[in-house]
């Protein structure tokens, strides 16, 4: 459980909330609620979406926020006061203009010194947009089923009118024989385009699976590839000041083509596809002005190109292009289907987007609340950046996994941050500690797997955060792991977390200076650390010293 201690004092709690720094940069709102269920104090956030901090302070927050006159059914903040536990859940309110909103609530008990819980915290997040783009989601499968039943309708009506015509008699054998290619022909088209109308449906439910923007960006550029038999596929994003076309994606292009045509909104085939919101199609680029750079085209081997536009709501996000090499063309139905994946696409992009936005939220505050462990010892302030720092260099020097990098870079600055739960007594204490107080200390890496264990984004770090202070020899805690039992994450973290200690001023004795540092790592190599890590550390530090 986290445990803040509440000054008595009013203006003692605004410095402690301020210390804590979350209140603003978060880009979510903040309340902190007394047990009257009035409003005690606001963020910037909360003010910009329901009023002054003067109006709205000493009010109770059912009737700020969800203009009642009793609390709400199933309030989240009641519960952590009974329970003590941090609870959420999702609730409509209006904000200062009475704007209907659908906000996520995750309320935290924060506790005074004697353990009670005079006030909670809660944490709200507008999530009225990500509602919106499930309710698009279905619309565009309603639509998709709906045009599925007519093509089957359609596919039906013609195979029976096929049949009749074959009945048709002898003297009208010649303009059946006709009759019936044509009609075999457009059967054929449609089967073909209800094909890949399901193959759109099924494939827009694989993108919009996936949140990670790299992977969402790669999966439409190589399915667009697939979907339109083509050689080549690019996706263009516009840049943050609307100005130009970034290639984000590509299948079958070489780097020199993408990073030499930077196009603005109405240049070139993808321009001028932005700038009128609809498909384009070039069946010969030497014949077509359009084609702004013909050239580059013609080095990659293209010569047909079909161009959608990626649009969400009316808002022009970018453009999705594919090619076919000489002798390749594309068909009428062709600008239909690109253009349909290209709408789920821009669903998918605006779903993965949206979780990236919500798990730098929820990484901010959490790093918000490592910065407030060290505020609480000015001996360990930037300690973690600098033992995040030291990681990934080693981490890089030993080309490990892109995947255990980023579970580093992410979890490396949260490794102690545990030590929220433990009392300032025992981390500023200037002499060595007893063993109940050691014992208390050692909780801390389970305490900040607990922290953290919510956000399910940063489970791949989880084992660096619970294993650092595990031994190479099996006298580590909290688990006692032993050699490469321990995770790699954790061992890498174990050297540089120490390296960092010793060369960093403690209450109880004075900081080492960086060759007797080294040399305490060479000694403990094979009993306390990792021998291949602390081999690659020393040699990064000697390669940067002059």
């Amino acid at each position: 459980m986290i445990k803040v201690r509440i000054p008595s004092k009013r203006q003692q709690i605004k410095q402690s909330i301020k210390n804590l720094d979350i209140a603003n940069g978060i880009g979510a709102g903040l309340s902190l609620i007394d047990k009257d269920m009035r409003i005690v104090w606001v963020n910037k956030v909360q003010t910009r979406w329901f009023g002054a901090s003067a109006k709205i302070r000493g009010r109770h927050c059912y009737k700020i926020y969800q203009h009642r006159n009793k609390i709400c059914s199933g309030c989240p903040t009641v519960k952590s006061f009974k329970t003590g536990k941090i609870e959420s859940c999702t609730q409509m309110g209006y904000t200062k203009k009475g704007r209907r909103r659908c906000y996520l609530l995750t309320t935290a008990p924060i506790r005074d010194s004697e353990g009670k819980i005079p006030n909670v915290l809660e944490l709200v997040q507008d999530i009225t947009k990500q509602r919106q783009i499930e309710k698009e989601k279905e619309k565009t499968k309603e639509k998709l089923l709906e045009l599925n039943k007519i093509l089957k309708a359609n596919v039906n009506e013609l195979q029976k009118k096929t049949k009749a015509l074959k009945i048709a008699t002898s003297t009208v054998k010649n303009l059946n024989t006709s009759l019936e290619r044509k009609v075999r022909q457009k059967t054929k088209n449609l089967e073909i385009l209800y094909k890949e109308l399901l193959t759109i449906f099924e494939i827009s439910r694989v993108i919009s699976s996936t949140v990670n923007l790299k992977q969402v960006f790669s999966m439409i550029a190589k399915m667009s590839c697939e979907l339109l038999s083509s050689r080549a596929s690019s996706l263009r994003l516009l840049d943050d000041k609307k100005q130009f076309l970034l290639p984000v994606g590509s299948v079958g292009l070489s780097k020199r083509y993408l990073e030499n045509t930077p196009l603005r909104l109405g240049e070139g085939i993808a321009g001028l596809v932005l700038k009128h919101k609809k498909p384009i199609m070039i069946r010969d680029i030497s014949k077509d002005p359009r084609v702004r750079y013909p050239k580059y085209i013609k080095k990659e081997g293209m010569n047909a190109i079909l161009g959608a536009p990626v649009l969400f709501d009316g808002e022009v996000l970018g453009t999705l292009i594919v090619y076919k090499d000489s002798g390749g063309k594309y068909a009428v139905n062709d600008e239909l289907v690109l253009t349909t994946f290209a709408t789920q696409a821009a669903i998918a992009i605006k779903n993965a987007q949206l979780h990236k936005n919500v798990n730098k939220n929820y990484l901010d505050t959490i790093s918000t609340l490592v910065l407030t462990v060290e505020a609480r010892d000015p001996y360990t302030q930037g300690h973690s950046s600098r033992v995040t720092r030291y990681s990934i260099d080693i981490a890089r020097a030993m080309k490990i996994p892109d995947i255990q990098m980023e579970a580093i870079r992410n979890c490396g600055k949260l490794h102690d941050i545990g030590k929220i739960a433990i009392p300032d007594s025992l981390l500023k204490a200037p002499k060595i500690l007893n063993i109940a107080e050691k014992a208390q200390i050692e909780l801390h890496p389970i305490i900040g797997v607990r922290i953290v264990a919510p956000l399910r984004f940063l489970e791949n770090g989880w084992p660096l955060i619970r294993s650092h202070h595990e031994r190479y020899d099996g006298n580590g805690y909290p688990d006692g792991l032993r050699g490469d039992s321990i995770p790699l994450i954790a061992r890498i973290l174990a050297v540089a977390d120490a390296f960092d200690a010793m060369t960093s001023n403690r209450p109880y004795r004075n900081k080492l200076d960086i060759n007797r540092a080294l040399k305490e790592l060479e000694i403990n190599s094979g009993t306390q650390f990792d021998p291949l890590i602390v081999e690659t550390f020393l040699e990064l530090l000697k390669a940067k010293r002059p």
